[in-house]
C-alpha cells in the first residue's frame, strides 16, 4: 500500500510540474524618461533565474522560457540610477521600462512642474549608489565630487562649502526639516548619516525660498527614496574597510512596500582608529558612529501619512597635537613638520580633546496626493541635539566635559501648491520654529555659547510659469527672529546679562531657465538675501576646542545683506561632448567673518590663537566648469575647474576654498558591469593674503591621485557590487587651506578602501 501511494504521489506531482507553463515570453523596450529615446546596452538582471541580458540598439529586450510567477528585475545603465522592478506574469507579457538618464552623468533642465513641490531647476544630485560607493566618508566629503563643492575641515570632521558659502549660510534639509543643532562651529559637522538618503540634491534659486533659513542661498536636500509597492521584504548590506585608520563600517537596510503600510529601517556603524599622515600617525583622530533610522508611510485614498525617525551618535577625536601647553610651544608647533605628542603607533582609544554628539529627529507628515488643483502638506518635527566637548584639564577633570549643551527644537510647516491657468503654479506656506538652548553648569567652565530661547516664524510665496521650453520663477520670503539670551559676565563679580534680539529679514529671487534648443540650456538667477548674525558670532567668548582657537564674538554685529547673481549654461555641441558652466558674482554688505587677531593667549587649558568676529563689505565671484568627453563607447574623460575669489575692502578674503582642477579618466563596460576611474586633483595655493591675516603662510600647491574600481556580479542570485579605492596613491605630503589642523599636521596619507554592497 505504501509503495502504491508513493507512486501516486510522484505521478500527481510530475503532472503538476509538466503542466506548469514555462514557455512564457517577457519582452518590451527600455527608454529614456526625459526624451523617450530608446536606451541600448541596458543590463537587465532577473534575480529568480540569475540571468542577465543586454537591451538591443532599439532599446528592446526579450526574456523567453519563463514560468508563470513573480520576478524581480534590476535595470542598470551608464549615466542612470539603477532601478528595481517587481512584475507578475501569467502569459506572454509586454512591459516597457523607463530610466532617468543624464548624458555623461550631467544634470538636465526640467521644464515641467511637479505637483506639491517646487521644481529645483538645474539641480545637481548624488544617487544612493554614489553614496554607498563612498560609505567610508561623511556628508561633506561625499558631496565633493560635485563641481563647486568643497569642505571646511577640522581633521576628519568636515562640513560642506558651496561656492564659498558654508555653515549658517548653507541650509541642510534632513527629510524636509531644516537641520537644527550646534552647527555654529567650523568643527561641527552636520549630524546626518548620508547613507539614510535615497538621494542628496543641491538646489538654488527661488526653489530655495521654500525652506526655513534659506535666504536665497544654496540648499542641500537629504531626500528619501520612494518605497515601491512590493509584497516581499528587500534590503541591502554595505560593508567597508579602510586601511588608513583601520576603519570598519556597516550599513544594513530592510524595507517592504505593503499596501497596508510601507516601511523602511536602517542601521549604520563606523569605527576608526588614529589616522595616518604620509610619515607619522595623527594621534587621537579616531571616531565612532552608531546611527539608525525608521520610515513609515501609509496611503489612504488621496492622502498620505508618514513618520520618520533618525538618531545620529558619534564620538570624535581631535588631534592631540593641536592643544599646546604654552606660548613658546604654540609658536614652535606652527613651524615644525611633525605635531607635538605624536606617537609611533596608533590606538582606537579616543582621549581628550574630543567630542560626543547625539542628534535625534522625529517628523510626522500629512499631505494630499496630487489629484487636485490645490494640494496641501503639513508637518511637525522635533529635534534634540546634545553636544559635549572634552579638553585636557588638570586634576583629573579631562573626563568632565568643558562644554555641554542641550538644544531642543520644534518645527512646524503648512504649505500648499496651487495650479493656475496656462501652466502657472503658485507655492506658498508658513513655518515656525522654537529653539531652547541650555548649557550644563556642571562643566565648571564659563560657557562658550550662552543659554537662549528663540521663536522663528516665516512665510514664503513662489510663482512658477512654464511656456514651452521656458521656465520663469519669482519668489519672496520673510523670516523673523525673536531671541532671549542669558549670558554670564566674564568679569567679577559674575552676573547674568540679558540680551533681546529681534531680526526681520526679507529675501527675494527671480530666475529665467530656458532650453534654447536641444544643444543649449541656460539659467539666469538673481537674488537678494538677508542673514542675521548667528549666536556664536554675537556672543562667543572662550576656547573653541574643536578648532584649537579662542573665539571672541561681537554684540554689535548687524544682519548681512547679499545681492547674488548666477548664470548657468549646459551645452551639448556633439554627441561626444557636454559642457556645464556656472558663474556667480555675489555682493555682500556687512559680511561676517572670523578675523585672525595675531594674538596668542595662554589659559589654564593651554595656549591658543585668538580669532575675532568682524564685519566688512565683500564680494565673492567664481566659476565652476564641468566638461565631459566620450573618448570611446566605454572610455570617458571628465574635467572640473573651480575658481573663486573673494575681496573685502580690497583685500583677499580669508577662509575661502582653494582653486582646483580635477581630471578623471573612466572606463565603464556595461556588458561586464565594471567601472574604473583614475582621478587627479590639483589644488592651487590660496594667494593674496598678507601676513596680518593668518598665523602661518598658506599651504603650497599640491597634486593628489586617486583610483577606484567597481564590479557588479551576481552571487546566489543577489546583485552584488564590489569596490576598491586607493586614495592619495603616491602618499603625497600636503596641506589644505580649509583644514584648520593645517597649522599642525599634513593631510591623510595613502589609503586602501574595500567596499561591498549586497542587494537583498
Amino acid at each position: 500500500m505504501f509503495n502504491r501511494l508513493f507512486l501516486l504521489f510522484l505521478f500527481v506531482n510530475s503532472g503538476l510540474v509538466f503542466s506548469q507553463n514555462c514557455s512564457i515570453k517577457l519582452q518590451g523596450k527600455i527608454e529614456d524618461l526625459s526624451d523617450k529615446k530608446p536606451l541600448s546596452s541596458v543590463s537587465v538582471f532577473v534575480s529568480e533565474i540569475n540571468k542577465t541580458i543586454i537591451s538591443k540598439e532599439d532599446g528592446s529586450y526579450e526574456l523567453p522560457k519563463l514560468c508563470a510567477g513573480t520576478y524581480h528585475i534590476r535595470l542598470s545603465h551608464i549615466g542612470c540610477e539603477t532601478q528595481n522592478f517587481f512584475v507578475q506574469i501569467k502569459a506572454d507579457t509586454l512591459i516597457n521600462f523607463g530610466l532617468e538618464h543624464s548624458p555623461l552623468h550631467l544634470h538636465e533642465l526640467h521644464v515641467e512642474s511637479k505637483l506639491n513641490e517646487i521644481s529645483p531647476v538645474l539641480s545637481t544630485s548624488l544617487k544612493k549608489e554614489n553614496l554607498l560607493e563612498k560609505s567610508n566618508t561623511n556628508l561633506a566629503s561625499s558631496l565633493e565630487s560635485i563641481a563647486g563643492v568643497n569642505s571646511i575641515k577640522n581633521g576628519s570632521i568636515s562640513k560642506p562649502v558651496i561656492q564659498g558659502f558654508s555653515g549658517n549660510r548653507l541650509n541642510i534639509l534632513n527629510y524636509g526639516v531644516a537641520q537644527n543643532g550646534q552647527q555654529w562651529g567650523t568643527d561641527h559637522a552636520p549630524e546626518i548619516d548620508p547613507l539614510v538618503a535615497g538621494k542628496i540634491q543641491i538646489i538654488k534659486g527661488a526653489a530655495s525660498l521654500a525652506y526655513p533659513g534659506a535666504n536665497a542661498g544654496n540648499i542641500i536636500l537629504i531626500e528619501p527614496k520612494s518605497i515601491a509597492i512590493e509584497p516581499h521584504i528587500h534590503g541591502l548590506l554595505n560593508y567597508f574597510f579602510e586601511t588608513n585608520g583601520n576603519g570598519h563600517g556597516l550599513r544594513a537596510e530592510a524595507q517592504q512596500g505593503s499596501k497596508k503600510i510601507a516601511w523602511r529601517t536602517g542601521l549604520s556603524l563606523k569605527n576608526f582608529s588614529d589616522r595616518k599622515a604620509p610619515t607619522y600617525y595623527l594621534n587621537n583622530t579616531g571616531n565612532k558612529e552608531l546611527n539608525a533610522d525608521l520610515y513609515l508611510e501609509k496611503k489612504k485614498t488621496n492622502k498620505l501619512y508618514s513618520l520618520y525617525f533618525s538618531t545620529f551618535n558619534a564620538s570624535l577625536g581631535i588631534l592631540r597635537g593641536s592643544q599646546i601647553g604654552n606660548l613658546e610651544d604654540l609658536t614652535l608647533a606652527f613651524t615644525q613638520k611633525i605635531p607635538f605628542y605624536t606617537e609611533p603607533n596608533f590606538s582606537r582609544k579616543i582621549d581628550a580633546p574630543s567630542q560626543e554628539v547625539s542628534h535625534n529627529l522625529l517628523k510626522l507628515t500629512f499631505k494630499n496626493l496630487p489629484e487636485h488643483k490645490i494640494n496641501t502638506e503639513a508637518y511637525v518635527a522635533f529635534q534634540s541635539n546634545l553636544r559635549k566637548e572634552f579638553d585636557i584639564r588638570r586634576n583629573q577633570l579631562s573626563t568632565t566635559p568643558s562644554l555641554s549643551i542641550l538644544q531642543n527644537s520644534i518645527h512646524g510647516e503648512l504649505k500648499a501648491h496651487l495650479d493656475l491657468k496656462e501652466k502657472n503654479h503658485l507655492n506658498f506656506g508658513i513655518q515656525a520654529k522654537i529653539v531652547d538652548n541650555t548649557n550644563n553648569p556642571e562643566t565648571g567652565i564659563l560657557p562658550l555659547i550662552p543659554d537662549y530661547r528663540s521663536l522663528e516664524p516665516s512665510a514664503f510665496i513662489v510663482l512658477e510659469s512654464f511656456r514651452k521650453n521656458i521656465h520663469l520663477d519669482l519668489g519672496l520670503r520673510y523670516d523673523a527672529l525673536i531671541q532671549d539670551v542669558k549670558s554670564i559676565s566674564f568679569d567679577l563679580p559674575r552676573r547674568v546679562i540679558s540680551y533681546q534680539n529681534n531680526f526681520n529679514n526679507l529675501s527675494a529671487s527671480a530666475g529665467f531657465h530656458a532650453k534654447l534648443d536641444p544643444k543649449v540650456n541656460i539659467e539666469l538667477q538673481t537674488a537678494l538675501g538677508t542673514r542675521n548674525p548667528a549666536i556664536n558670532e554675537l556672543y562667543s567668548n572662550g576656547l573653541h576646542q574643536g578648532v584649537a582657537g579662542i573665539e571672541i564674538g561681537n554684540v554689535n554685529l548687524v544682519s548681512e545683506n547679499a545681492f547674488k547673481n548666477n548664470i548657468g549654461v549646459n551645452l551639448f555641441p556633439f554627441k561626444f561632448l557636454t559642457i556645464s558652466l556656472n558663474a556667480y558674482y555675489n555682493l555682500i554688505k556687512n559680511y561676517i567673518y572670523l578675523q585672525v587677531s595675531q594674538e596668542k593667549r595662554l589659559t589654564i587649558r593651554g595656549a591658543f590663537p585668538v580669532f575675532n568676529y568682524a564685519q566688512t563689505n565683500a564680494k565673492i565671484k567664481g566659476l565652476d566648469l564641468d566638461v565631459n568627453f566620450i573618448l570611446h563607447k566605454n572610455l570617458f574623460f571628465k574635467t572640473q575647474i573651480s575658481v573663486i575669489q573673494g575681496l573685502e575692502n580690497y583685500r583677499t578674503m580669508v577662509f575661502l576654498p582653494q582653486n582646483k582642477v580635477k581630471n578623471e579618466v573612466t572606463f565603464e563596460n556595461q556588458t561586464h558591469r565594471i567601472k574604473s576611474t583614475l582621478e587627479h586633483i590639483k589644488y592651487f595655493r590660496y594667494e593674496g593674503l598678507d601676513f596680518t591675516q593668518d598665523f602661518v603662510p598658506t599651504p603650497l600647491s599640491s597634486n593628489v591621485f586617486n583610483f577606484t574600481l567597481h564590479k557588479e556580479l551576481s552571487i546566489f542570485s543577489k546583485n552584488t557590487k564590489i569596490g576598491f579605492n586607493i586614495n592619495n596613491i603616491f602618499n603625497s605630503s600636503y596641506r589644505l587651506y580649509l583644514n584648520r589642523l593645517r597649522y599642525f599636521s599634513d593631510e591623510l596619507g595613502r589609503s586602501f578602501v574595500f567596499n561591498l554592497t549586497v542587494n537583498l
